[in-house]
This record gives C-alpha cells, sequence and structure tokens, in this order.
C-alpha cells in the first residue's frame, strides 16, 4: 500500500484520513468523493478513492449502507 514514488496525499492512507476527516454524518459516496476530491487531491481517482473506503471498512471505521451511504463507525475499547 505504500508506494515510495508517488506524492504522499496519493498515497492510500492519506485518502482515508481526509474521508474520515469528512465523515461528520451519513454522506453519499459520490458527494463524498467530490468532497474530498475538492477539498484534499484534485489528481484523486476513484479508483484510489474505492481502495481507501476499502482499507476503511475492512479497518471497521465506516459503514456503507445498501443505498451508498457512508456513515462513520466509531469503536470503544468496551464495544470490542
Amino acid at each position: 500500500m505504500i508506494n515510495y514514488d508517488a506524492k504522499p496525499a496519493d498515497s492510500i492512507y492519506y485518502v482515508g484520513c481526509c474521508i474520515l476527516q469528512e465523515l461528520q454524518n451519513e454522506i453519499e459516496l459520490d458527494v463524498l468523493f467530490r468532497l474530498t476530491k475538492l477539498m484534499y487531491n484534485e489528481n484523486l481517482t476513484y479508483t484510489d478513492f474505492i481502495l481507501a473506503l476499502d482499507f476503511l471498512f475492512i479497518m471497521d471505521k465506516l459503514n456503507i449502507k445498501d443505498l451508498g451511504g457512508v456513515i462513520f463507525v466509531h469503536k470503544n475499547d468496551e464495544d470490542q
């Protein structure tokens, strides 16, 4: 997942952090993509955006609803 030849803003880790910054409320995927691209990286590809979402989903940091809404998931130590 780390590409030493790429700019840090193009890394999946960075994109994932940017996504988490914008997930204060439920948001539609297409809106989240446009917002992340506008605010953090104008060269963001949809493929990298999806990879970052996958990474966050695997880390149990977000859920994706059937209709395309993204919800931030915060887990306390007691929840595990």
